[in-house]
């Protein structure tokens, strides 16, 4: 990484890009063109069109609703599939977009794609760690559950890893960046959860099977038609066009794959309204087969944010009232964990307490507790 050192994460990233150093992908979601290219240009729907760009030649216009059943298909598919890729793209872990850096003995935020390797950052609680980085000076902890999906802060002082994409809930601290760009544990781990394989679905695995099998009869068929018509029967071209038409329509399941489609997409949207993220349109497929669910334990998934709900106090050991107390441990105590945070949410003050200061303990994970000693109360 030394050849790096002093390049921005922008360049870094160029540089492994002309030189295909392990570079990763900028997206592993397919264009939008490949989408709508997918779902225009099939069997299924080349057999459709030519079928209309026959009625149209004998102009037969009264006979092209069933491309309307074409359309609406393709378009629900489109739609769907384009809502899915603009999640996946838009999947990030960090998502703090500017950094305090000290830079010449000044400190400074800079956008994240501007830090360069071995830029000295400053992080104090609340802070998302936006590049991996060694601790150099302070005490704090961390919060890796986005990462390992550990709710349990982790205490880290001088000489411990910050992975980009925690959260800092407690104290402050200099780092020195470890990685930039792509080589960020973050980045890492969000090119992984793009990488989503999509499950395969019983239902268009069977509608390319009978589009397939079909396309052995169709030509034929369509061509005997054409040929009794003409030839045997005498019709006119465009009676034998059209009669030739319904039969071969007939023959193509436009109704079944309409009805299975919005029979999904209302699956979909039902889902959506009890706040189910659905990804695939065939996802309520998948979801039927499915015999065992498990579950992780809560953590990673909740915001770690607390709250004070009720107040029960020992009236017989209190010289003054419990806000009081509380303010005043508030206003004098250092602390900035969640649980202070949701004390001074509830209690803090901004007028003058009415108890002064004589010392105060900083709070520990280890002893589980902090402290402020108050004049003539203890």
């Amino acid at each position: 990484m030394e050849k790096y050192r002093g390049l921005s994460q922008k360049q870094v990233t160029q540089l492994k890009k002309n030189g295909k150093q392990n570079i990763q992908p900028d997206s592993h979601s397919k264009s939008i063109g490949k989408i709508i290219f997918q779902h225009i240009f099939t069997l299924f729907n080349a057999y459709n069109v030519v079928i209309a760009l026959a009625l149209l030649a004998v102009k037969s216009y009264s006979s092209l609703f069933f491309m309307l059943v074409v359309l609406m298909n393709a378009c629900i598919s489109i739609f769907q599939e384009l809502r899915s890729k603009k999640m996946v793209d838009h999947l990030a872990i960090i998502i703090s977009p500017k950094t305090l850096v000290i830079r010449e003995g000044e400190k400074k935020y800079i956008n994240n794609e501007d830090i360069v390797l071995g830029d000295i950052l400053y992080y104090e609680t609340g802070n998302q760690i936006s590049t991996d980085a060694i601790v150099l000076e302070g005490t704090v902890e961390a919060d890796e559950s986005l990462l390992t999906g550990e709710s349990i802060a982790v205490g880290k002082k001088s000489g411990d890893k910050l992975l980009s994409g925690s959260y800092l809930v407690s104290g402050g601290c200099y780092a020195e960046v470890e990685h930039v760009g792509l080589d960020n544990y973050a980045t890492k781990l969000t090119h992984e959860a793009k990488q989503r394989k999509a499950a395969a679905s019983d239902l268009i695995i069977f509608f390319n099977k009978v589009t397939k099998i079909l396309s052995f009869f169709t030509l034929p068929i369509g061509a005997l038609l054409i040929w009794q018509g003409l030839v045997w029967r005498g019709q006119p071209l465009d009676m034998t066009v059209i009669s030739t038409a319904t039969v071969l329509l007939g023959m193509l399941p436009k109704g079944l794959v309409l009805l299975t489609t919005l029979s999904l997409v209302t699956s979909v949207y039902k889902l959506g309204a009890k706040k189910t993220l659905v990804q695939d349109l065939y996802s309520i497929e998948t979801l039927s087969k499915i015999d065992t669910l498990c579950l992780d334990k809560t953590g990673t998934l909740t915001d770690g944010k607390m709250s004070v709900a009720h107040i029960y106090p020992t009236q017989k050991f209190l010289k003054a009232p419990l806000e009081d107390w509380l303010a005043a441990f508030i206003a004098y105590s250092k602390d900035n964990n969640a649980t202070f945070l949701a004390l001074k949410k509830r209690f803090g003050r901004k007028e003058e307490v009415p108890f002064k200061f004589v010392q105060q303990v900083d709070f520990s994970s280890e002893r589980k507790w902090s402290a402020v000693t108050l004049e003539n109360v203890g």
